[in-house]
């Protein structure tokens, strides 16, 4: 094997041992913003941070299923007097009441809206 052979594999070695180490950092970092494990959060992951706390959304707790175009429905009325108040770690909206801190919060994701309950304390 030539030095310009070595030299090529040491190179192909080094680039897949930097794409291993980004790829678990990211894994890393979307576990700790979300508990899942996962490259990219999910739209309603499993945990949402929001105002200094975390609220679990489990995938059971969607309340209304959008239709196939994508909109709500007459059931839409689970948002009614809540607002927009920020957004998960995938870019859904969150909608919460004036509360400082509520005690759930309903998440608004393309396939519907989910119920998320504060996880901890008061």
């Amino acid at each position: 094997m030539g030095k310009a052979n070595r030299l090529g594999l040491a190179l192909a070695a080094l680039v897949a041992v930097l794409a291993l180490i980004s790829a678990g950092s990211r894994l890393v970092t979307v576990h700790q913003q979300t508990s899942d494990w996962a490259l990219w959060p999910r739209a309603v992951p499993s945990k949402v941070q929001f105002a200094g706390r975390d609220y679990s959304c489990r995938t059971d707790a969607k309340l209304v299923a959008a239709a196939d175009d994508g909109a709500l429905g007459p059931g839409d009325a689970v948002l009614l007097g809540l607002a927009v108040r920020g957004k998960t770690a995938g870019g859904a909206d969150i909608y919460a009441a004036a509360d400082a801190v509520p005690a759930s919060i309903r998440v608004l994701a393309g396939d519907g809206v989910y119920s998320c309950t504060r996880m901890g304390g008061p």
